[in-house]
């Protein structure tokens, strides 16, 4: 089966957070060594040198970046030092011009807890023997952004549009803020039309609410809104923004609501062809997940203002089918956002089962480098997944709340790393980032009376270092998803 894409089109990349620490570790127990007393210094090794990192936030807008200094209250980073077995001592941060500095730390590896907001990936874990890191990232959206005391809506008066057909959509986005809507238009303009007007139901973006903000063109915020529809390639059907218009007045009224007016513009078109090796995806994909129900492939690009966030596509193609064949597109795309937005093309997929979360995979590149490219796995999935020491092949129970998790190297290229993710029912995770082939899940992550997965990523990324950078972005990069059944402690 075939169909055009368009659940691709958004990029929203991320995992959720999570709070603990490693196993056995006082901290997690709430004794002396969780408050810096003598226990926590309580080993014979000789400190190493200080742990230096540079910690703020990027936020991210049309008209510039504004850094802001972590503040180690609301983002907490704390070092664990295995001084014997199932052990750990732990290292708070003391903060510092731009960052945080950690000392009596023994030299030798550790574990560097980093507390993140859930919005951006949550708590996570990075095991590293690095001295100094950079654990600061990257936020889309003003810092001064006004939040909507409730729901708020943005709908549109359109001109303009090239004459609607069954399958169109709307795609409106804020570079500025963490908003963004691909929808078919409710309700639909007749075929044939070349006008929008929202009802009710028609909202063209993501309300504004108490935890998102108003548009306000005086601070630089640009709305776009495009239309999308599907187009024929040599070998199918694919999705492409055809026409598109922007405002920098738009200025939201809280709760009363805003309509946008404005007129479409055709969208120049750029073509690319490259080729997309179906088959050895659609491998990959067999036994991501355990018990799979089925697999979904895609290709496309993406345009953001920070890579991978909030992403806008600008043509994407899907299909349900795991043993597709090889092809060639050539494809004509349109691309109306700012030069200063970063563009990205991709095969992606999952395979999904009857678990929490579905294995998925990509494969990225500049979308500069797409004409002419192949796009191929990179890297194959982790394999051999056991959990508390069994095979996360059939459901299991008895793990415990702080199993180690163990896997085996991919058969298929060299992972620069591996993300773990813990999943529990009640929507609990926690990440830990490594360059071995197992770890140990934090105590206080699984809860017993909670069923729980485990997703181990295995990346290989171009530049990305999670040792020294932890959350930098990457724009040429690879991973893929090897998931557990449903597990019980």
């Amino acid at each position: 089966m075939r169909t055009s894409g368009w659940a691709v089109w958004l990029a929203m990349i991320g995992c959720g957070g999570g709070h603990g620490a490693p196993a056995g570790s006082d901290a997690a127990r709430g004794s002396d060594a969780a408050m810096g007393t003598d226990a926590a210094m309580g080993t014979d090794a000789t400190p190493g040198a200080d742990i230096v990192g540079t910690a703020v936030i990027h936020h991210v807008t049309e008209s510039g970046t504004v850094d802001t200094a972590i503040d180690l209250v609301q983002h907490p980073v704390v070092a664990y030092f295995e001084d014997s077995p199932g052990h750990f001592l732990s290292y708070a941060a003391t903060a510092s011009p731009g960052g945080f500095t950690i000392s009596g730390l023994p030299a030798g590896p550790f574990v560097l807890e980093i507390g993140r907001s859930v919005i951006v990936g949550g708590t996570a874990y990075i095991e590293t023997s690095q001295r100094t890191i950079d654990a600061s990232w990257s936020e889309v959206g003003r810092i001064d952004g006004v939040e909507a005391s409730g729901t708020t809506e943005l709908g549109g008066i359109l001109s303009g549009l090239e004459s609607w057909q069954t399958g169109d959509q709307l795609i409106a986005t804020c570079g500025n803020l963490p908003r963004i809507n691909v929808q078919s238009a409710m309700p639909a303009p007749d075929v044939g039309s070349t006008m929008y007007t929202s009802g009710e139901l028609g909202a063209l973006m993501l309300s504004a609410t108490t935890t998102m903000p108003l548009i306000d063109g005086s601070k630089g915020d640009q709305v776009w809104v495009a239309q999308a529809r599907v187009a024929n390639y040599n070998a199918g059907e694919y999705g492409r923004i055809v026409k598109a218009v922007s405002s920098t007045s738009l200025e939201e009224q809280d709760v009363v609501g805003t309509a946008l007016v404005a007129t479409l513009a055709d969208v120049p078109q750029t073509s690319a062809t490259f080729t997309w090796q179906a088959s050895q995806f659609g491998a990959v994909a067999t036994g991501l997940a355990v018990d799979e129900k089925y697999v979904s492939q895609s290709w496309g690009a993406s345009a953001a203002l920070v890579p991978n966030e909030y992403a806008v596509g600008l043509f994407a193609y899907t299909t349900m089918d795991a043993s597709a064949a090889d092809a060639t597109p050539t494809v004509a795309y349109g691309d109306p956002y700012p030069a200063s937005w970063t563009r990205l093309a991709y095969a992606s997929g999952f395979a999904k089962s009857t678990a929490l979360q579905p294995a998925t995979w990509m494969v990225a590149e500049p979308l500069a480098s797409l004409d002419g490219s192949t796009l191929a796995p990179v890297v194959g999935p982790a394999t051999a997944l056991e959990v508390g020491g069994m095979a996360a092949t059939n459901p299991l129970i008895g793990v415990g709340t702080s199993p180690i998790v163990s896997w085996t190297a991919p058969a298929t290229g060299t992972p620069t790393s591996y993300e773990v993710v813990v999943a529990n029912d009640d929507g609990k995770t926690a990440t830990i980032m490594t360059k071995s082939i197992s770890v140990t899940i934090p105590p206080g992550m699984v809860a017993s009376g909670h069923q729980f997965e485990v997703t181990v990523r295995a990346h290989a990324d171009a530049t990305r270092d999670p040792e020294l950078a932890p959350f930098a972005l990457d724009t040429t990069f690879a991973y893929v998803d090897t998931t557990s059944v449903m597990l019980t402690p």
